[in-house]
């Protein structure tokens, strides 16, 4: 990237320089600055690309002289879509915007290649504007987290800050599309970046108010959805909203599975990637023929449903109202698998929001048929299925509360929801086991789980966090022998045995307690017969993120490890605390390498200050260690200090170096210790660059890059 609005890298250097020094502004600040215009970049993309959808369809879908032909449409729309992200992305299949999104924050260190994020755009328009069954949400979230990348990198922020403003353009973008700006804040925050840091939240609420205010200001264009007037009766009805949690759940389970399912199928169908999002147009065409409605985004029928309305499009003569909204409901669940499952470019959450209205209509009406005087209205339950389905899609409450609450404008409107959510996620996590992104997201090889990034954890094995000081019980051993080993040892768990010392089960203390005192089991009941849980165990090999994973199917805090599948020989244990430490260690280790990289143009800014006893300070590796590895300069042996991060030159972000790792010229060192050590380790270093200078008469590193 040469240049940005004609200025030189040099030249934004200087600028920011100037800023941070003379106008005393820091880098937050400067953040703070960037996220406001992100903000307003993002919104000023979202209203072009919804413009762009909105003339397409004219042209198109919803030109009245298309006749018969209508049916051709979502398949050249999906045929020059695909094209365009086959070109760009090649024999890879690319995944959802907001998925997209995740993986830009969690693997590609905050960057996004420009053409990914052209192309995304630009396949949306063309899928969503033929009359695609999708969303723009995604491919907003995707182009906002885009933008904000692209100003990060612009301004050569560190990497957190640049997260920061992915997270800040992606909550632009939902702010936008929604009138939301509450509930694009947390929907960066809960499904995006899984950090809820006053600093990150601050820079993220920002601009997606900034967007908001943006998008305000074109007036009903850039709100589409229409705020019900809503009714509530009293705490009698919550029970009923419960009811349409459970049914909302159950909904987005069915479309989930269909969306994976359509995938499936359409990968088996052999037809190369750009192929494929035509066939599901053509397909998705001919069902438009006798069910026109199913093209689009659909705002039309949901805005009628929050009226309280059956549209005309697909109202019947021959059918009632809950069976008309039956098979709306499903239509558009085959229509939206046929057009992403394809590989067609779009979002899932306008899907969801149509699925959530249509299932509140459709209770509605069943409710008014069994119990015709709860005189909640039908744009309520319109509203509170959307927030079922939505809840259930995201697994993320906060971001589903704020955002119907923002559109409902209604505190009263909070109660139900709560319900519905809470009831919701239960529902499709048990069936699903996550949302539908870290689904997604688990088939490419990254693993959400509660927050944690399980990419990061399987870099480590059970191997490097395993207890080998274990209790093994033999499988003959009477139940009142069990008992008292456990009285006279430290464990609360034991493994049994086989004679030929093989895996049997687990005894825990814990689960045989209440049946201490009954001694006339003491004789009559062996080991072998009260062991639980044999199936669950695992291998030194095996990574922290399958040990967590397994921990979670059997609801446990450790596991036995085996010695190999062969013997299956108890040798070890671990536990979630173990696990769980180890994550924290490396987000700590993380987090204190980019403290020091964001305190750049501070005073001392590579030093920083852990209380009396230990500090943190990044060095340039001295000549003389050029091309050595760490094992082999052995700092805790010579210098009592311990490297925590290294970065190399013209790198941003820091790295976990291992002990083979050779040293580069100006590589900058993260390390920790004792003052006095550390000023030791200085002094050594200034007088070996002195000696050097009074050789050659040069330093042998230069301060600027």
């Amino acid at each position: 990237m040469k240049t940005f609005f004609f200025l030189t890298r040099g030249q934004r250097e200087k600028i920011l320089r100037f800023a941070r020094d003379k106008l005393g502004l820091n880098k937050k600040v400067i953040l703070l600055v960037a996220a406001v215009f992100t903000g307003i970049a993002v919104a000023a993309a979202a209203l072009l690309l919804k413009l762009v959808i909105e003339v397409l369809a004219h042209l198109t879908f919803q030109n009245p002289h298309a006749g018969f032909w209508i049916f051709l449409f979502p398949a050249a729309g999906g045929l020059a879509a695909g094209l365009i992200q086959y070109h760009v992305q090649g024999k890879q299949k690319g995944t959802g915007g907001v998925e997209a999104t995740i993986r830009m924050l969690r693997v590609d260190k905050a960057y996004s290649r420009r053409r990914d994020v052209i192309s995304r755009f630009l396949s949306s328009a063309i899928t969503l504007g033929t009359g695609g069954s999708a969303g723009k949400e995604a491919p907003v979230v995707h182009l906002g987290g885009g933008l904000g990348g692209f100003f990060g990198k612009l301004f050569h922020f560190p990497e957190t800050f640049r997260r920061t403003l992915i997270g800040a353009g992606s909550a632009a973008g939902i702010a936008t599309a929604f009138h939301a700006p509450i509930a694009g804040s947390f929907f960066a925050l809960e499904i995006l970046l899984a950090d809820f840091t006053l600093d990150t939240f601050a820079m993220i609420v920002v601009a997606a108010v900034a967007a908001t205010a943006f998008a305000q200001s074109f007036g009903e264009f850039a709100h589409p959805l229409y705020s019900p007037e809503y009714s509530f009766g009293g705490p009698g009805e919550l029970l009923y909203f419960g009811l349409l949690g459970v049914l909302g759940g159950l909904v987005n389970v069915l479309f989930v599975r269909s969306l994976e399912v359509s995938g499936n199928l359409f990968s088996k169908t052999g037809l190369p990637l750009y192929a494929r999002p035509a066939l599901g147009g053509l397909l998705l065409g001919l069902t438009a023929l006798i069910f026109p409605f199913v093209l689009g985004e659909g705002y039309a029928i949901i805005n009628a449903l929050l009226k309280g309305q059956i549209p005309e499009t697909v109202h019947s003569t021959y059918m009632a109202a809950p069976l008309v909204l039956l098979t709306v409901l499903l239509l558009k669940i085959i229509a939206t698998s046929l057009s992403l499952g394809s590989g067609g470019s779009g979002g899932t959450l306008i899907p969801a929001l149509f699925l959530g209205a249509g299932t509140g209509a459709l209770f509605s009406s069943l409710l008014n048929l069994a119990a015709p005087s709860v005189s909640v209205s039908a744009g309520t339950w319109a509203l509170a299925g959307m927030a079922s389905v939505i809840a259930g899609l995201t697994q993320a409450p906060l971001f589903t509360i704020t955002l119907f609450f923002e559109l409902s404008r209604n505190y009263e409107s909070l109660l139900p929801v709560l319900i519905v959510v809470a009831t919701s996620m239960l529902t499709s996590r048990h069936f699903l086991r996550g949302s539908l992104y870290s689904r997604t997201l688990k088939k490419q090889g990254i693993q959400l789980h509660q927050g944690m990034e399980l990419s990061v954890m399987e870099n480590f094995t059970v191997s490097e966090v395993m207890h080998r000081r274990i209790n093994l019980i033999k499988a003959s051993a009477s139940f009142g022998d069990v008992i008292e080993g456990f009285l006279h040892s430290p464990f609360s768990n034991g493994f049994v045995i086989s004679p030929q010392g093989g895996f049997i089960g687990t005894i825990s203390l814990e689960k045989i307690r209440e049946f201490i005192h009954s001694t006339e089991l003491y004789h009559f009941v062996i080991a072998e017969e009260i062991a639980q849980d044999h199936e669950y165990y695992l291998f030194p090999e095996q990574s922290l993120a399958a040990a967590l994973e397994i921990m979670d199917q059997v609801d446990s805090v450790f596991l036995p490890v085996l010695e190999n599948a062969e013997t299956m020989k108890p040798i070890a244990y671990v536990t979630r605390k173990e696990i769980v430490s180890v994550y924290n260690r490396e987000v700590v280790k993380k987090g204190t390498q980019n403290v020091l990289i964001e305190q750049a143009g501070t005073e001392r800014s590579n030093y920083l200050h852990l209380g009396n006893e230990f500090h943190i300070e990044t060095i340039t590796a001295p000549r003389e260690w050029v091309g050595k590895t760490l094992r082999e300069i052995d700092m805790r042996a010579t210098y009592n200090l311990t490297v925590i991060g290294l970065r190399q030159q013209d790198q941003v972000s820091n790295i976990i170096p291992g002990p083979n790792y050779a040293l580069q010229a100006n590589d900058q060192l993260t390390i920790v210790g004792k003052p006095e050590d550390i000023e030791n380790l200085s002094k050594k270093i200034s007088e070996a660059n002195n000696m050097f200078r009074r050789f050659f008469g040069t330093p042998w590193m230069d301060d600027e890059e």
